[in-house]
């Protein structure tokens, strides 16, 4: 599978002369809606997806292979937007935009040295306060989001753009 931020490029492994049917699972309808009936080729790209979002397919048969087990997934996250970075004493309070993901994973250096992940949170959270770095030293952030998709796959977000104190 391939993950963008708004379309899941599913594969499987196809029969030859099946005719296949690609559905997907509609959480508030609570049911299954198709996106496409006979389809010969066996993959499918679903471009009405919204990014930071799970989504469960069922890829249905129209010969004796029967119907496939339900492929969870999700769509990449959108780029986290980071939206200030305050000091106080020895503490950094980074601040970003809400976005939609599962977690959120931090992502510091010191000087220009390189980045190392220092935290993650909630996908929900839309701050992280640093703690006991050091004085006179300049400081870098970035963030990235992500989803966890089938089999507990992580599917990253592009990087913030760094905030430097």
């Amino acid at each position: 599978m391939k993950h963008k931020t708004t379309s899941i490029v599913l594969k499987w492994n196809g029969v030859s002369g099946a005719v296949y049917e690609v559905k997907r699972y509609d959480a508030g309808k609570k049911k299954w809606v198709t996106l496409k009936k006979g389809l010969k080729t066996s993959s499918y790209t679903d471009t009405k997806c919204k990014a930071g979002r799970h989504y469960k397919y069922m890829i249905v048969s129209a010969n004796p292979a029967g119907t496939s087990t339900v492929l969870n997934t999700a769509t990449k996250p959108a780029q986290p937007v980071l939206r200030s970075l305050k000091k106080s004493g020895r503490t950094f309070r980074l601040k970003w935009k809400n976005c939609k993901a599962d977690s959120i994973q931090i992502f510091m250096k010191k000087g220009n040295g390189k980045y190392k992940k220092t935290a993650v949170k909630k996908g929900s959270s839309t701050s992280y306060k640093s703690k006991k770095l050091k004085k006179n030293t300049k400081y870098t952030f970035k963030i990235r989001a992500f989803m966890k998709g089938e089999g507990g796959k992580k599917i990253y977000s592009s990087y913030s753009k760094e905030k430097k104190g």
